[in-house]
């Protein structure tokens, strides 16, 4: 079911990336809450690879895959502190 859902939604690009996906219909809006796939950055300050997440942020995107009811992606968005540099 989750590849129908990413084929539905258009996310065939980032598929890999998708960990979990659940899509619920409330007051004719559709909501696809998305977790992705934990992912080592580096700092884009210091370049370091000791990276932890700091927190997360949800993150919310109009997607305009059904034209008779509203389409939104949710996601929570990693926030990484660099361990080096902070």
């Amino acid at each position: 079911m989750i590849n129908d859902t990413i084929k539905f939604l258009n996310l065939e690009d980032v598929a890999p990336l998708i960990e979990t996906i659940d899509v619920s219909k409330r007051n004719n809006v559709i909501y696809s809450h998305i977790t992705l796939v934990k992912q080592d950055q580096s700092c884009p300050v210091c370049g370091s690879a000791d990276c932890v997440v700091h927190d997360y942020r949800l993150k919310k995107i109009v997607h305009s895959v059904s034209t008779s009811s509203p389409c939104f992606i949710l996601y929570k968005a990693r926030r990484y502190r660099c361990k080096l540099c902070d």
